[in-house]
């Protein structure tokens, strides 16, 4: 009797008791009633299902029979597919079915939505984050399918270090993984039911888990005999209809069409796929829940065998015996069959009388061609199959077995052509097995075995020594190989046969060691390790030569175990020119560091990517930044160019001059660069990069005393210009003053004679006071005129500077109006000068009236006097002053103040910003040619909104029994200098800010400096108590010196304070900007001036 076949339907039988049981549980209200009549759909279900009917999506397995499958048209089959019909009569809706041979491409479908239902799925935690699941409405266990013989009591619990199949992506394939760690098992997933049936069949797996009615049906479909049922799992198929998460209103709908199915109909729809007759040949093998069915059968044929015992004891026995002979041959055929199906082979019938050849179905399928016999005429099969290359080979094997009459066997390889056009190898093998009346061989039957993946491997095999064979023989580096334990070369490449003079001949009697120039102690290491550890990669030894040189050779060697033989093979390649290079290479980076760090210019090494390499100890004296400081460029960009606008701008140009560097091998500059120094002072240097490998190196040329020069030579040049133009003006304002005096003589004589002439009563009197009283004005303005030629007929007395403008008061502050508050300040001593009275009497005028016309509404204007002496370095800083005692005298206003453009052109003549007729440009320029005529100089300083000082300087004059004079130090005498205190000095204009720096170093202190008041409060926050003085500018754009000075003495309350200003220290104070008593220096100041305050302020007590 056919075991599969009783096999199959056992499980056929046990599938369909379960299911009829499982259908005891669905509930009672199914059992009647009209299947329209039961189903109520809510407003918002039905609107959905008939505005989305393309969203009704519906995917099938086209490979689950009898649950779900394509038929052989393609149409949606089995017990899903009529539940499936059932709900869609019911909510009058046709889903579109769309079949799906992949089950894992299925369930991702429905987790995004393209799959709206699947008709047949089994719930599980995992799926549930996707899809709504109906009740169930059939279920069936999951059983455990051996090989024949297993025990049949098995449970999970007993696959304890066993294979076992499931179909990835099935309920069953989480079951498994959820058990297996517990028991002990390895889950071997399969494509399909199909698959994992034969992997268990064939013993490739120890069990397969699948559900019961499915597996009884492939079992049946595919006739697989040596399977059976070993036992059963506590887990079921609980089918439910699946719906995606992204359609609840189709679920809900869906759900009550399932509750609305008639129970008849539901059972009908299982009894269709699953259901049997049971023959009277059932074996006591089938499960214990059919027994009473099994044990009706046993005792129905034990009846007829009694009754008929005598009449057909013999015709039993024959059946009996074909029996046995027939199950043999079915035994045999299926491990024929199982053979051919695992050695992928096809075994083929040929009739050469009849000039036709039979094909199994293992053939057919071997080649992928339909599962089927084949049958086709001699010179069809060969023009269809057989390689027109391999056919006179194949034939010739072919017709020589024939032509022997058919004695032994024949063999030929040759290729077949596949279902797809490709074409495999195959090893075929015949023999005669009948002959004609002749004796001519009448039929052969042969086996062809797929060798594809053997050629395959043949030919890799073949390619892989070829390429190692020439990798060998064409290595620029010595290889040989030589036996393990004699040492005896069994093969060497052609650089190692050039290298030793050798020829291939003499390779049998030469031996490894009689090459070797390692010392004896370095090779009994180098064996011991190599036999210790296998392998040995580039030892590098040093050897002696012939010629007593020293050589450096890379040793790697490998143990090979080729045919049950050890063999060693080893590479040795002379490194002797690389290590030399090497040595070479350290020295002369040693040089190039040595030369690099010595360099009297700045340089730093940078690479590619801007990190900093390397630095001279030259451009840390320039700038003052370390490598600490800037590690890599991002630091020096924020550190060398503080200002963001103008580092943007660099920074744009570097990476030019990067690329630029990069692409050429000559050397580039980004021209002149503004640098911040460590310090704050800024210098402008010449920046330069030249590529070498792969880094940068910088050049860094200090060019900034070259730009001082020039800076100061174009001042001067600018002086000398302005000298010369104001000298033509006067040429020509002193020529008309002349002519113009004496037509005024000429004018106010005759006035002044028809005056006496005239009555006082007469109308014309009035008159010729009116004409007299404009030629005097006009005489006056020719003076100015004169004084500003510096050709006006002066007659120079000696003068007490305060005593003459202390007489001026009174007029002065009648010029000056009510709106206006006079202050003076006479400086102490003796500020006596040799000046004419009148000139000195236009130059306060003159100061004061200007002084006055730059106040809006009320005011404030100060006059102050002092003595003061000029060294010669101070006069090198300043090209208009020259050594010597100087009396000053100061006029200061509180007014609208000027920009810088105004005070260039403040001393030309005709210059002027008031109104139309409100100034005749030439009072400054008269006040200007006074003080050149009298061997004096004169300054401005002023900022819009601050107001002005205008700063007279006449040579002081010493009369011969006065006393000398206290004066400051000379430039001959010792400055006061300093202890190493640390001064920090404020200044918002760059160059005054590098000067003063100068000047305080110079004097022995160390300096620190900011161009900002936010500067200088990070430094003290940063430095705190180690700052003993700070020395400030009083008017800076963001805050004034005494607000600054108020906020450093809350962080360190003992530092000491220099306040400096061009303005006067009165004009400061009256301001309201600093109070009395302070500690103050008038800009400009000389080296020893400044010695002696800083001193002053710093041996004071605070």
């Amino acid at each position: 009797m056919n075991h599969g076949l009783r096999l199959s339907k056992q499980l056929y039988l046990a599938a369909f008791l379960l299911l009829s049981i499982s259908l005891l549980s669905v509930p009672f209200t199914l059992a009647g009633g009209d299947k329209h009549g039961a189903l109520e759909l809510t407003p918002e279900e039905r609107i959905w299902l008939d505005e989305n009917p393309d969203k009704l999506a519906l995917w099938f397995n086209t490979e689950f029979p009898p649950i779900e499958f394509a038929s052989d048209t393609g149409v949606f089959t089995g017990m899903g597919a009529d539940v499936i019909a059932l709900v869609e009569d019911l909510l009058d809706v046709a889903f579109i079915r769309q079949p799906c041979e992949d089950w894992n491409r299925h369930l991702t479908a429905l987790a995004s939505g393209e799959c709206a239902i699947a008709p047949t799925i089994v719930a599980t935690p995992e799926r549930e984050a996707y899809a709504f699941f109906t009740q169930p409405y059939a279920t069936v266990p999951v059983v455990i399918i051996t090989r024949r013989g297993a025990s049949h009591d098995m449970t999970i619990n007993d696959l304890l270090g066993k294979r076992v199949a499931v179909v990835s992506g099935y309920a069953t394939e989480s079951y498994a993984s959820r058990h297996s760690l517990r028991v002990g098992f390895n889950v071997v997933p399969v494509s399909n039911v199909v698959e994992g049936l034969h992997t268990v069949s064939l013993g490739h797996v120890d069990a397969f888990l699948e559900n019961l009615a499915v597996a009884a049906y492939y079992i049946d479909r595919e006739g697989i005999s040596n399977l059976s049922v070993a036992g059963a799992t506590d887990y079921a198929f609980a089918w439910s209809i699946g719906v995606s998460r992204r359609y609840p209103l189709l679920f809900s709908a869906i759900q009550k069409a399932i509750d609305a199915i008639p129970a008849n109909e539901m059972q009908a729809a299982h009894r269709k796929w699953i259901s049997l007759e049971v023959s009277n040949w059932l074996s006591p093998e089938t499960w214990r829940l059919i027994w009473v069915i099994a044990g009706f059968g046993v005792l129905l044929i034990a009846g007829l065998i009694v009754i008929t015992y005598a009449l057909r004891r013999r015709l039993r026995e024959k059946v009996a015996n074909l029996e046995q002979a027939q199950q043999k041959i079915i035994e045999q055929a299926d491990r024929l069959r199982l053979a051919t199906e695992a050695l992928q082979a096809g075994v083929w019938d040929s009739y050469p009388i009849q000039q036709k050849t039979h094909l199994s179905r293992q053939w057919c399928a071997m080649l992928g061609y339909p599962d089927a016999a084949r049958e086709f005429p001699e010179e069809e099969f060969i023009r269809t199959f057989i390689h027109p290359d391999d056919l006179p080979a194949a034939d010739k094997a072919f017709q020589g077995h024939i032509a022997s009459g058919g004695h032994g066997q024949f063999e030929a390889e040759f290729r077949l052509r596949r279902a797809d056009g490709t074409w495999c190898w195959v090893l075929c093998n015949g023999r005669a097995v009948e002959w004609d009346e002749n004796g001519a061989v009448s039929r052969i039957i042969g086996l062809d075995v797929n060798i594809q993946s053997i050629k395959e491997n043949q030919e890799r095999l073949a390619a892989s020594e070829a390429r190692f064979r020439a990798v060998f023989e064409n290595a620029p580096y010595a290889i040989v190989i030589s036996d393990s334990e004699t040492g005896q070369l069994l093969s060497a490449n052609n650089e190692f046969l050039q290298r030793r003079g050798l020829d291939r001949t003499a390779l049998s009697t030469a031996n490894i060691w009689d090459f070797s120039s390692l010392p004896e102690e370095e090779a009994i290491d180098i064996i011991n390790t190599l036999w210790t550890t296998g392998s040995i990669k580039n030892r590098e030894a040093t050897v002696t030569r012939k010629d007593g040189s020293l050589g450096h050779l890379l040793y790697s060697s490998v143990i090979l175990e080729i045919e049950d033989k050890k063999q060693i093979l080893t590479m040795t390649v002379d490194v002797t020119e690389k290590r030399q290079a090497e040595e070479a290479l350290k020295q002369s980076e040693a040089r190039f560091r040595s030369l690099f760090k010595m360099a009297p210019v700045p340089l730093a090494a940078i690479s590619l990517n801007g990190e900093i390499l390397d630095v001279n100890d030259r451009l840390t004296e320039v700038v003052g930044y370390t490598m600490d400081d800037a590690p890599t460029m991002d630091h020096w960009w924020r550190l060398a160019y503080p200002d963001p606008d103008y580092r943007k701008r660099l920074m744009a140009g570097w990476q030019d001059t990067i690329d630029r560097a990069a692409k050429s091998a000559t050397p580039v500059t980004m021209g002149e660069i503004r640098v911040t120094c460590k310090n704050g002072i800024e210098r402008t240097m010449i920046i330069g990069a030249n590529r070498i490998e792969e880094s940068l190196l910088i050049s860094f040329f200090d060019i900034t005393a070259r730009k001082k020069a020039e800076a100061e030579r174009e001042k001067l040049q600018e002086q000398l210009l302005q000298a010369q133009k104001l000298e033509a003006v006067g040429v020509l304002a002193g020529g008309v003053a002349h002519d113009f005096n004496n037509m005024l003589g000429a004018i106010i004589g005759f006035a002044e004679l028809a005056i006496e002439a005239t009555d006082s009563d007469s109308p014309q009197y009035k008159y010729l006071e009116n004409i007299l009283q404009a030629a005097r004005h006009s005489a006056d303005l020719t003076g100015q005129l004169l004084a500003f030629a510096r050709k006006q007929t002066i007659v120079p007395t000696v003068l007490d500077l305060n005593a003459s403008v202390e007489g001026l008061l009174k007029i002065l502050s009648r010029l000056m109006g009510e709106n206006i508050e006079l202050a003076w300040q006479p400086g102490p001593g003796h500020c006596t000068v040799r000046l004419d009275p009148s000139q000195l009497n236009q130059v306060v005028t003159n100061l004061c009236i200007n002084a006055r016309d730059a106040i809006v509404d009320v005011g404030n204007i100060t006059l102050e006097t002092d003595t003061l002496f000029f060294d010669q370095d101070y006069c090198d800083t300043h090209a208009e002053f020259t050594p010597g005692e100087y009396v000053m005298l100061a006029v200061s206003d509180n007014g609208v103040g000027m920009d810088r453009q105004t005070m260039d052109h403040v001393f030309d003549p005709f210059f002027t910003t008031k109104k139309q007729g409100k100034g005749t440009g030439l009072g400054l320029a008269t006040v200007y040619g006074i003080v050149k005529q009298n061997n004096g100089f004169i300054s401005v300083y002023s900022e819009p909104g601050n107001g002005s000082t205008f700063r007279v300087y006449f040579p002081r004059h010493r009369a011969e029994e006065e006393e000398e004079p206290d004066r400051p130090e000379s430039a001959e005498e010792p400055f006061t200098t300093g202890r190493k205190e640390t001064i920090l000095i404020v200044e918002d204009d760059p160059v005054l800010l590098e000067m003063g720096t100068i000047m305080v170093q110079r004097l022995g202190y160390s300096v620190m400096a900011a161009a900002t008041p936010q500067e200088a409060l990070e430094m003290v926050d940063t430095h705190g108590t180690a700052i003993d003085l700070m020395i400030t500018d009083v008017v800076m754009p963001e805050m004034n010196g005494k607000y600054l000075a108020d906020q450093i003495q809350e962080i360190c309350p003992e530092i000491r304070l220099i306040f400096m200003s061009g303005y006067t220290a009165n004009v400061i104070v009256h301001q309201g900007v600093l109070e009395e008593g302070i500690d103050f220096i008038q800009k400009p100041f000389s080296l020893q001036n400044l010695a002696a305050k800083i001193r002053e302020v710093l041996k004071r007590t605070v």
